[in-house]
C-alpha cells in the first residue's frame, strides 16, 4: 500500500492525475520486477485505495490499474484482487487483505480470513498474511494508526501464520506477539 501519494483532501485528484501517478509505478516499480520474474504482491493502502469515504474514485482507479496484474502464481481466491486475496508462492500461502481503515477488520473480512485459514491449515510450508495497517503502533505519534484487535491478532495465531506483514507507519520494525511475527515495512 501507499504505492502513489493520493488520498488528498482537497482538490481531489482526478482520474487522470491518478492513473499518471500509476503509470509512472507501473513504469519504474512494476514492469522491471514483472520483466526479472519477481512476482507482486500488492495490498491496498490508504494513499492509494483508501476505504474511507471520499475515496471512491481512489478505489476504482485502483481496481483498474492493478486488476490485470495479479502475480503469475497459483491464485486460490481472486473474486476480490486486488483488495484481498489468497495465492500460493513457492509452497507459501500468501493472504493479502483491505486493511485500510483503522479499528478491527470488518465482520466480512474477518469471516473470509477465517475462512481461508481453516481451508488451507496444514498444506503450505508457511502462511504469511499481509495488509496495510500493523496491528500495533510501531511508531511515536501513530499510536491510533493500527487494527488494534486481539481477536485479530488470535484469529492469526489460531490458524497458523507465520507472518503478517504491514506499512503504514512508515518504520521497518519486526517483532513478536503472541507468537506470532509481525514486521512493518
Amino acid at each position: 500500500g501507499d504505492m502513489i501519494a493520493g488520498q488528498r483532501r482537497a482538490p481531489r485528484f482526478t482520474e487522470p492525475e491518478l492513473s499518471s501517478m500509476w503509470a509512472a509505478f507501473h513504469g519504474v516499480v512494476t514492469e522491471p520486477i514483472r520483466a526479472a520474474g519477481i512476482p507482486l504482491f500488492v495490498t491496498p493502502g490508504n494513499h492509494d485505495a483508501s476505504g474511507y469515504p471520499g475515496f471512491e474514485l481512489e478505489r476504482e482507479v485502483f481496481d483498474k490499474v492493478w486488476t490485470g496484474l495479479a502475480p503469475d502464481v497459483e491464485i486460490l481466491d481472486g473474486e476480490r484482487f486486488p483488495f484481498r486475496y489468497a495465492a500460493v508462492c513457492e509452497g507459501i500461502l500468501l493472504i493479502g487483505l483491505d486493511v485500510t481503515r483503522t479499528g478491527p477488520l470488518d465482520v466480512e473480512e474477518t469471516d473470509w480470513l477465517k475462512q481461508m485459514l481453516t481451508e488451507t491449515r496444514g498444506q503450505y510450508r508457511s502462511t504469511v498474511v499481509f495488509g496495510h495497517l500493523p496491528v500495533w503502533p510501531v511508531t511515536v505519534g501513530r499510536e491510533n494508526d493500527v487494527i488494534g484487535d486481539r481477536s485479530f491478532e488470535a484469529l492469526l495465531h489460531e490458524g497458523g501464520v507465520g507472518v503478517y506483514l504491514s506499512g503504514h507507519h512508515h518504520a521497518v520494525f519486526p517483532g513478536l506477539s503472541g507468537g506470532l511475527l509481525q514486521i512493518a515495512q
